[in-house]
């Protein structure tokens, strides 16, 4: 079995498990799968992903000792409202997100809801994976454009792969990384992929879109283009000789970095005569912070993890009222019968099986609610990997939001039983039972 080996670094600091830099902290990963709380509206959505990433505060991306403006954009919030505004969002920011059962967004909105969750922290890069998944060409090329002008203003690197996308979302991206069987046959700007091939004696047709044509180079259709076809391990090879392939080498062998990771973080470089220097750190103070920001898991403590989850369970517990209807009904109902059943009885038997049929109807009614936790699962996992909150507090949030639905459900079962059955009606035995 082959093995891929070698050394990837950041900034010229090495990533080895986490040690030094956790590498979910410094890449944003957009999933292809749009996995969300359909309860809760489009600004609660990026709000909570802002509170868990950026602790609910910009001084994360800006100077500490400008106090008056990050309390000016985080009384506004700003970064909220800028990406829901650059995302299209705006006029659908208090719309539930929604699914397949629950109305909500359209298909093309929720993906660019997916996408703006992953963009309310300072992530250097932003990975996206086939993110036109459930998408026309008109919401793709409307999602990748909106995500191109984001980036762009907020100076991130985007890295995005995506299935025969159309002509006018291939002309948004800036360079293109062309794979076959697992082999790379190009890497390199844009505007430079057909020429390479053409001179590597591949022609486009005229009524071919380039990346439909880019994409059968790989495969044995490439022949249709060059009477001598290449495989993709020769087009590797012949990569490996050319111009970019040199580029990219010493690039990466130069050792320069715009910011050196492995300077002195504690020195600090003071320029009177260079304007920028007023309103922005120097290298060394802002490489500190970031390598901070990544070299720290989560970004708040565990008690407020813990109420964030806490209010977010909440919140969709509260909204979800054909739940509570329903489990309002069941347990009226439940009782009723379970308390015709025992109706006024004196036998000791009787009364352990009243217990038993408690007990009963109680873990079954727990087990009606698996579903619900299955579907919040994804959720979690799509959290967990992004470093939103620990896993402790995911769990004691959600339990402690499920305790008003537990009371109700005691309550309404248990008292119509308890003076059905006639038991003794003393205040402190009702409250024992």
């Amino acid at each position: 079995m082959a093995q891929i080996k070698g050394n990837v670094h950041y900034n010229g600091t090495p990533l080895k498990n986490d040690q030094d830099i956790i590498l979910s902290n410094v890449i944003s990963f957009v999933d292809q799968i749009d996995r969300h709380a359909p309860l809760l509206s489009v600004m609660e959505t990026f709000q909570f992903a802002f509170q868990c990433k950026s602790a609910g505060t910009h001084k994360t991306s800006l100077l500490p000792d400008h106090s008056q403006l990050l309390q000016k954009l985080d009384d506004e919030q700003f970064r909220l409202s800028a990406i829901t505004q650059w995302l299209g969002l705006s006029h659908v920011q208090d719309t539930f997100v929604g699914n397949e059962q629950i109305r909500g967004v359209s298909g093309g909105q929720r993906r660019r809801v997916t996408t703006g969750e992953m963009l309310m922290w300072n992530a250097s890069i932003i990975c996206a994976d086939e993110i036109s998944t459930g998408l026309d060409a008109a919401s793709t090329y409307s999602t990748m454009h909106k995500l191109s002008l984001l980036v762009n203003f907020l100076g991130h690197t985007r890295v995005i792969s995506l299935p025969q996308p159309s002509p006018q979302t291939f002309a948004l991206f800036d360079e293109v990384i062309l794979l076959a069987q697992s082999y790379v046959i190009y890497v390199g700007p844009v505007a430079k992929v057909l020429p390479y091939f053409t001179n590597l004696g591949y022609t486009k047709p005229e009524q071919m879109d380039v990346a439909d044509f880019l994409q059968l180079i790989g495969t044995t259709d490439g022949q249709l283009f060059n009477k001598r076809h290449l495989t993709p391990l020769q087009l590797a090879h012949v990569f490996r000789d050319s111009v970019e392939y040199d580029r990219i080498k010493e690039r990466l062998d130069s050792d320069q970095y715009e910011y050196d990771w492995r300077c002195d973080t504690t020195t600090t470089q003071n320029n009177e005569d260079n304007r920028d220097e007023e309103m922005t750190t120097s290298i060394p103070q802002y490489v500190a912070r970031t390598k901070q920001r990544l070299q720290t898991r989560f970004q708040n403590t565990f008690i407020r993890s813990t109420n964030l989850n806490l209010q977010r369970f909440f919140t969709i517990w509260k909204r979800d009222r054909r739940y509570i209807f329903v489990k309002f009904v069941q347990n009226f109902a439940m009782g009723i019968s379970v308390g015709s059943v025992f109706y006024q009885t004196i036998s000791v038997v009787s009364i352990y099986g009243l217990l038993f049929q408690g007990m009963q109807f109680v873990m079954l009614g727990t087990m009606a609610s698996a579903s619900t936790l299955l579907e919040d699962r994804q959720i979690y996992y799509k959290h967990k990997d992004a470093n939103f909150y620990p896993t402790f507090s995911h769990v004691i949030g959600r339990s402690i939001s499920l305790l008003p639905q537990v009371l109700m459900d005691t309550f309404i079962f248990g008292t119509i039983v308890y003076f059905m059955v006639g038991l003794y009606t003393g205040a402190a035995q009702y409250f024992i039972y």
